[in-house]
Formats: C-alpha cells, sequence, structure tokens
C-alpha cells in the first residue's frame, strides 16, 4: 500500500469493506459511514458557507447523494475524497445559486467591522474568505482550515496536486490584498 499514516489506511481499508457491503445492500454499514464522516463533512460545509441551517441541509443531502450514487464510486479513491467532493460541490452550487439573492443588511455591515476590530478570533478572516473567489477559496478552505493534504485536495477538486498549491497561492496573495484593501496587513496565514 501507498505509504501513510497507519490510522489513515485502516480507515480507508475499513471504509472500502465497508463501501463493498453497502453495494451489497447492507444499510448498516452506510449509517456507519455517516456516523464517521458526519462532524468532518458539516465543518466543511459550515466553513464553505458560513451557515449552520444550510450545512445541516447540504450535510444531509451529502449522505443522501453518496447513498444514490455509491455505485459510482471508484474503488482505489479514498471515500473519504469522494464524499468531501460531493459535499464541495453542493456547497459551491448553493453558494453560486444564492448569490443573486444576497443582499447585505445594516447588521451585516457591522458584524464586518467587528471582525476588523477582532481578528484574533478568525472571524475577520472568516468574512475574506468570502469575499475570495472559486476555486481558490474551496482551496484554502480544504488546506488550512480542514487540513487536508495536496493530494487529497486535488482528488476533492479533481485537478492535480500542482494545481491546488497554484491555487492556495494564489488564494493567499487575494487574501493578503483584500486585506491590504481593507488596511490590515498582519493576515496570520
Amino acid at each position: 500500500m501507498i505509504d501513510c499514516h497507519e490510522k489513515i489506511c485502516e480507515v480507508t481499508e475499513e471504509d472500502e469493506k465497508l463501501v463493498s457491503k453497502v453495494i451489497k445492500g447492507d444499510k448498516k454499514s452506510f449509517e456507519i459511514l455517516v456516523n464517521r464522516y458526519r462532524r468532518p463533512v458539516m465543518k466543511l460545509l459550515f466553513r464553505m458557507t458560513g451557515d449552520y441551517d444550510i450545512s445541516l441541509d447540504l450535510g444531509q443531502e451529502t449522505f443522501l447523494k453518496s447513498w444514490k450514487y455509491l455505485k459510482s464510486y471508484r474503488e482505489g479513491m479514498k471515500f473519504s475524497s469522494w464524499l468531501f467532493k460531493i459535499a464541495a460541490n453542493l456547497a459551491k452550487d448553493y453558494k453560486y445559486k444564492n448569490s443573486m439573492k444576497y443582499e447585505e443588511s445594516i447588521e451585516d455591515n457591522k458584524s464586518i467591522q467587528s471582525y476588523k476590530e477582532n481578528p484574533e478570533n478568525g472571524l475577520y478572516i472568516k468574512s475574506l474568505l468570502e469575499k475570495l473567489e472559486e476555486p481558490y477559496k474551496t482551496a484554502i478552505i480544504l488546506r488550512f482550515i480542514s487540513d487536508f493534504t495536496y493530494d487529497e485536495i486535488s482528488e476533492i477538486m479533481a485537478v492535480s496536486p500542482e494545481q491546488v498549491k497554484n491555487y492556495i497561492f494564489r488564494g493567499r496573495k487575494f487574501l493578503i490584498k483584500l486585506a491590504r484593501e481593507e488596511e490590515y496587513y498582519e493576515l496570520p496565514l
């Protein structure tokens, strides 16, 4: 097997066995997968959407889609990467569909101002990430917030690891530029 951490390899091998059982009709195995990945999927969705309720809906949709399309899962690909790809795509689709409906309220402007006043709590960076375009935003979130490796991100985003590095490099440059435009230079990235 490819050089990897023992725990990750065990989970990957166990996931493959569970997926195989699910394809054969074992619903209990799918429940184990859902319980294993519910929290990480929800964290990713929340970081991509910024809305807890939407994250819950998209999380449920992620697992429904994974159940529906599990037969199309490619053996050899990490189940977690396949699942996170579904979640990331749903979040991107949601953001795209709702970008035209979004209007900033006065309260939103006040909360953005409070992010600037207290950037240590991470909310300021979150406000900057909201302004970052795709695919840079997804790559930054997966790498620095969700702690995925470049190879895992390349599987999730369906691009080469070199392209992932490029997205992250450019994404960081855009974040620094945004921070400078807002006169906050000490961006901890």
